[in-house]
């Protein structure tokens, strides 16, 4: 019910105007402005009936301190007066009165400025609260800018420290000692999880490369995503998973699939933190026979289901249609950025693909997402050494990255290519630069970038072609690379076997032109 305050040093009138209005309003009725301002902050009216001429502080003094307390900006103020000169109604328009009503007031004319009062109040309060959750939104948007920036710099230096521990156990899986060579490969292996990872984190901050659709094994990223999960959740937290090991391929991001498994199942952990609980995932391929009527197969398409459903208190019924809203979230502060379902949602969108969430306190919260897929099956090729080709061209190499350039030195002088190598672009001699075969050079680096090197490169020796390295970068347009030089683009972190044919490919091409 709306407050309404009346402020009247004159008894009578504070019981002629609380008898029309109580009727419709709670009430709270003080003789004074001294009173008004002691019982403002306690009562917190939305109109205040506000006599000008009282003793202490009259109406115009009390209507000044309302106005300069920022927490009753929205309280409307109606001043009861006896003046209708237009200089004092003036006077108080300018002080923030809203509305003025002469005396002997009229019932109808009270109830009439009152009601009008309350209704803008309730719509300026309204206002206020769309406003304070577009802030919220700013502030959790700068707030993801921000740590994505963090996690883009953090992942580009990960990515330089991968590169020579893959390159570099690459070379040793030719090791003619099997013991040597099987150990170098699960090297090899780690590295690539770890890649993947970085290109996780690369992918929630937004500074990924945009990556073409793939045939993707879900099953296997479903497995991997529960392997990595399982080490975070506590003991009470039991994890069951039910996944089909020969369902058909998804035409996706892999790890757009990795982010929406590790989403849910964070989310399903969040809601049994207090009671504990089952986390059961599901993977099945199903026909559209098997779909139901409640979704929208198109012939006789087949999908994968892929489900993951906790045993914690549900998702209320009157917010489940608002969960997949950015920045919505029933999380403590500190605890959630009302992201991670919205993304979720937008990933399944993307691969064309629907969600669908089943919620009550008694049961707790499924989500159902079924995901286009091809007859087709995915069966993942062994990890196994590869004949790596070599030449004898002359090779520049420029990586701020000390290791890396002396990864790259060693490899390439290995496999007998002439190599020099630089960890300054700006050393670089020109007469290098003119009497070379290739250019390999690191997109970030301090003062001159991967680009800007090609450009002035392209300067002293044009035609020369430059194979860019990059750990990220979405700033980089192919078509101005290709101006600009660029033949080859390799996205760290890269292993040597991949080093070594982009390489060749670029070579080879010339000689054939």
């Amino acid at each position: 019910m709306p407050k309404v305050m009346i402020v009247d040093d004159n008894c009578q009138n504070r019981m002629v105007a609380s008898g029309f209005l109580e009727d419709d309003y709670d009430l709270s009725a003080v003789e004074s402005g001294e009173d008004c301002m002691k019982t403002l902050s306690i009562f917190n009216p939305d109109v205040i009936l506000l006599d000008w001429m009282m003793p202490g502080l009259d109406g115009m003094e009390v209507l000044k301190l309302i106005r300069d307390q920022v927490a009753h900006k929205n309280v409307r103020i109606i001043m009861l007066t006896a003046k209708a000169e237009p200089k004092d109604i003036t006077r108080a328009w300018r002080a923030g009165a809203n509305d003025y009503i002469t005396k002997p007031f009229e019932v109808g004319d009270l109830m009439d400025a009152v009601a009008r009062q309350v209704a803008e109040k309730q719509r300026l309060d309204r206002l206020d609260q769309k406003w304070r959750h577009m802030e919220e939104g700013i502030r959790q948007a700068q707030k993801m800018e921000a740590l994505g920036s963090l996690a883009g710099g953090i992942a580009h230096d990960f990515n330089n420290i991968l590169v020579p521990i893959q390159a570099f156990a690459e070379l040793l899986m030719r090791n003619p000692d099997e013991n040597v060579a099987a150990d170098a490969l699960e090297i090899s292996k780690g590295a690539k999880r770890a890649g993947r990872l970085v290109a996780q984190i690369l992918s929630f901050s937004r500074q990924s490369r945009k990556t073409e659709k793939e045939p993707v094994a879900v099953h296997l990223i479903v497995k991997e995503a529960l392997k990595l999960i399982q080490a975070s959740f506590p003991a009470h937290i039991r994890i069951r998973s039910d996944i089909q090991a020969d369902c058909g391929i998804v035409m996706a991001d892999p790890t757009a699939i990795h982010q929406v498994v590790i989403n849910l199942c964070t989310n399903a952990k969040h809601a049994m933190e207090k009671e504990g609980g089952i986390l059961s995932v599901g993977l099945y391929d199903v026909t559209s026979s098997e779909l139901g009527n409640g979704n929208q197969a198109r012939g006789d398409c087949s999908c994968l289901e892929l489900v993951v459903s906790d045993t914690g208190g549900g998702i209320p019924e009157d917010i489940q249609e608002s969960v997949f809203k950015p920045y919505f979230t029933t999380k403590a502060r500190g605890k959630g950025t009302g992201m991670g379902l919205a993304m979720v949602q937008e990933i399944i969108g993307e691969i064309g693909g629907t969600i669908e969430l089943k919620s009550s306190q008694a049961e707790g919260t499924s989500f159902r997402i079924l995901l286009p897929s091809r007859n087709q099956k995915c069966l993942m090729p062994e990890e196994e050494g590869v004949d790596i080709a070599g030449g004898d061209e002359r090779i520049i190499v420029v990586d701020d990255d000390n290791t890396i350039a002396d990864m790259l030195g060693k490899f390439l002088g290995s496999l007998g290519y002439e190599v020099n190598t630089f960890t300054d672009p700006s050393l670089v001699p020109d007469a290098d630069l003119r009497d070379t075969d290739l250019l390999i050079a690191d997109m970030a680096m301090p003062g001159m970038t991967g680009l800007a090197l090609a450009e002035t490169v392209g300067r002293i020796n044009p035609g020369l072609p430059v194979i860019l390295m990059t750990g990220f970068s979405e700033a980089i347009d192919p078509e101005l690379a290709r101006e600009k030089g660029i033949r080859e683009m390799l996205f760290k972190p890269v292993g040597s076997a991949d080093i070594a044919a982009a390489i060749r490919r670029t070579l080879d091409t010339l000689k054939t032109q």
